[in-house]
């Protein structure tokens, strides 16, 4: 009876077709507690509006290209002065007759200012930064992705693990206490039972019970942990774990795995935009040494209009039109302190881009070197398991003949249940490697 129990709390946790684990109700896989641990995660939502800011900062380049348009109205009431008259020969002549005050002034005036220059060299690499600035936010949100996804995978299995760990001490633990009682009835019964093997029982039912609740804390721990990663409620999760979906075989060489890592890690893409954007810095600051050129056409039209003689009491317009040219050798040192600035920044990204590419590297090559080691300790502790499991049923038959101590017995218990432990962990070290692989190579998350 002990071992059919223990089997069936065990065989859940082993890479056999039939094998899955569930955890007491929403249903979530893997990937769903990857997927909702990026749409929750406050870090990510951040990272999201860092990212929309940049797209705006984009928009905003655009309003550059538009030419400068200013209108204006003005009212401007003159103060009353009197002047002497004028005496031409004799004859004189009124000061106000001659030149009347008008002291109500309105005006209405539109411009328009165009720089030429920003057109020329100043705007194409304004654009081309702050595209790039938002290349640049694209690559880093996809590298925290990254870096959350796989985050949330841990937590999962993990809490997976401790919740299988758990169910099977516990199990383990209740079984334990019934064959003590048993026991202890056969011993009151008369049966060659001894106290001694009634209470080597009972301490390692208390031993397995002890185990089974510092489990159950630490699985009760991550699970919370993860229901707020994932923002779903703890008493309704349910975690659904499929081993074969999961642990499925490598099917590239290392060197196809370096390659697809060059190609999809976002940490990289986010170094070779970075590069480009300080490509279009150096542009920009390098067109900040160069004069400025610009036009700027105007039309006013006012009351009295002061351009037109003679002066009159009435409305008239008059446009102008002025090209200016300027230039500042205060402006061109400091664009060219900037310019040599961007360029040895641009240097460091290139190293910074090496040092990743080498790192990279390093952890792919690690990735399949865990794989491989990750397999092999899975067959070794399926066997171990199947081993215990076939030893502790022999001692089971040899204990209920009476060939074999009560000591004996629960040594071969706690032997297959340490077994079945490892084997759980095992089973989740050789599912977290095989995401680490996807984690290498830049598809975790696709």
């Amino acid at each position: 009876m002990f071992t059919a129990t223990l089997m069936a709390m065990f065989c859940f946790a082993l890479p056999a077709e039939e094998i899955a684990a569930t955890i007491s109700s929403t249903d979530i896989t893997l990937r769903d507690a990857m997927m909702r641990a990026l749409a929750h995660a406050p870090e990510m939502q951040r990272i999201q509006s860092d990212t929309d800011r940049t797209r705006a900062q984009d928009g905003r380049v655009f309003m550059v290209y538009t030419p400068r348009f200013d209108f204006r109205a003005n009212y401007t009431r003159w103060e009353h002065k009197t002047f002497p008259d004028l005496n031409f020969g004799g004859v004189t002549v009124p000061s106000e007759s001659a030149f009347p005050q008008l002291l109500n002034n309105y005006g209405l005036s539109a411009s328009i200012d165009i720089m030429l220059s920003d057109y020329l060299w100043k705007m194409p690499s304004l654009h081309a930064l702050a595209k790039q600035s938002h290349r640049v936010q694209l690559a880093r949100a996809r590298a925290e992705a990254e870096k959350y996804a796989w985050l949330a995978a841990q937590t999962y299995l993990t809490t997976l693990r401790d919740a299988s760990a758990t169910e099977v001490t516990e199990a383990a633990a209740a079984t334990l206490k019934q064959r003590a009682e048993r026991m202890k009835a056969l011993q009151s019964a008369g049966e060659d039972v001894t106290e001694a093997d009634v209470m080597r029982l009972k301490a390692e039912a208390a031993r397995a019970d002890a185990q089974a609740a510092q489990m159950r804390g630490q699985m009760q721990s991550e699970r919370l942990r993860l229901a707020y990663m994932i923002d779903v409620s703890p008493e309704n999760m349910k975690l659904v774990f499929d081993v074969n979906e999961i642990a499925q075989p490598l099917i590239m060489t290392v060197e196809e795995a370096l390659l697809a890592a060059e190609k999809e890690r976002a940490e990289l893409h986010m170094l070779e935009e970075q590069a480009a954007k300080q490509d279009a810095q150096i542009k920009y600051s390098f067109s900040q040494m160069f004069p400025t050129l610009s036009v700027k056409g105007q039309y006013d039209y006012s009351n009295p209009n002061l351009r037109i003689l003679p002066i009159q009491d009435k409305f008239q317009g008059v446009w102008q039109v002025q090209a200016r040219a300027e230039w500042s050798p205060n402006d061109t040192v400091r664009a060219n302190t900037e310019w040599n600035d961007a360029k040895i920044a641009k240097t460091g990204i290139y190293a910074d881009i090496q040092a990743i590419r080498n790192a990279i590297a390093i952890e792919v090559r690690s990735a399949f070197t865990s794989w491989e080691a990750a397999q092999r300790m899975s067959s070794a502790a399926m066997a171990q398991w199947e081993a215990a499991g076939r030893a502790f049923r022999d001692l089971e038959r040899l204990f209920a003949a009476g060939s074999v101590p009560a000591q004996q017995l629960l040594d071969g218990e706690l032997a297959f249940r340490q077994a079945a432990l490892a084997r759980i962990d095992a089973a989740v070290s050789l599912h977290l490697t095989r995401l680490q692989f996807d984690k290498s190579i830049g598809r975790l998350t696709k």
